[in-house]
């Protein structure tokens, strides 16, 4: 039985890869064969210049790509037992923080795509589908790995995550042309974790991707997007976010969780990417960390205990 579940999982592997070489190839065909603009202007001289960062950008993806798989599988599956291939119906464990966890994952995938794609020197229409899509397309193959996980099983719900993180990004590029409503995350330690570790996590980067006791999901804007005012100005900086929590979640069965409760926040926010700033590395890196929800004040209302405020959170 051993042999065959590792048949299977190898099996699994070369899926993946397979399925990385069409993603690629795909993208090839679509930008090189398409009669589309790039989505930056280039001189013709610059063409094959712009092919190689395209073939470049793809590869990185690619193995990025296969990394990041392998490195989810230790993190993740490294004390769950394989099993055959089975599907599992999640759609209301954990208050559905894993679910909003999906959403934001590939939300901020989807996000980051964009960008790279765009600056790869695809088409317009290519940097909003593909990059838009990219959450999507790289995380919902991951439901492979909970379907041959004896502890889990694919979730169809979890892939309908998976598709509104993405369609939530596309959606305001096609009707705005800016991120009107963006998905924050932010993490702090709970002493739920320490209960059950092997399902919680042990180490401090299992716990932040598992423990959703710790986890708080924020949507938010900015005070530009609010006013409509569109002129660079430090108020653009400054915006709401309202986060959704939970607590005292230790199993995914929510009756099993005796002592849980669902949590809401409202706080300021910071738009990193709205700082006045003009060093072309610091932007890069205040777009990059933009997905996190600065610890700020933030007045919560929980199941529990009512109103609460917290001078940090």
């Amino acid at each position: 039985m051993k042999d065959f579940i590792k048949r299977l999982k190898d099996k699994f592997f070369r899926l993946i890869l397979h399925y990385q070489t069409k993603l690629i190839i795909s993208l090839l065909i679509i930008e090189f064969f398409s009669n589309e603009k790039p989505g930056y202007s280039q001189v013709d001289d610059s063409t094959k210049k712009i092919q190689h960062q395209k073939i470049f950008f793809l590869t990185t993806l690619g193995t990025g790509y296969t990394g990041g798989l392998f490195f989810l599988n230790h993190v993740w599956y490294a004390n769950q037992k394989s099993s055959q291939f089975h599907f599992f119906n999640d759609g209301r464990e954990w208050y559905y923080m894993d679910k909003t966890g999906h959403l934001f994952f590939t939300y901020q995938i989807s996000r980051a795509g964009n960008r790279w794609f765009r600056q790869a020197g695809f088409s317009e229409k290519n940097c909003l589908w593909w990059g838009g899509l990219l959450g999507a397309i790289l995380l919902t193959p991951i439901e492979l790995f909970d379907g041959y996980s004896s502890g889990y099983g694919a979730s169809g719900w979890d892939a309908l995550s998976n598709l509104g993180g993405s369609a939530w990004f596309i959606s305001q590029e096609m009707l705005f042309s800016k991120q009107i409503l963006e998905i924050k995350f932010s993490y702090r330690n709970s002493p739920y974790a320490s209960i059950r570790p092997e399902v919680l996590g042990r180490t401090v980067a299992q716990r932040i991707i598992k423990d959703y006791n710790g986890q708080t999901y924020w949507f938010c804007s900015n005070a530009g997007n609010l006013s409509g005012n569109n002129k660079e100005n430090l108020l653009k900086v400054f915006g709401i976010a309202l986060g959704y929590g939970a607590e005292g979640l230790i199993y995914g069965n929510n009756e099993l969780n005796v002592l849980s409760f669902k949590e809401i926040y409202i706080a300021p926010d910071i738009d990193l990417t709205k700082l006045p700033v003009k060093n072309v590395l610091l932007k890069k890196i205040f777009f990059y960390l933009n997905f996190y929800h600065l610890p700020l004040p933030a007045l919560g209302y929980n199941t529990k205990d009512g109103w609460l405020w917290s001078w940090m959170y």
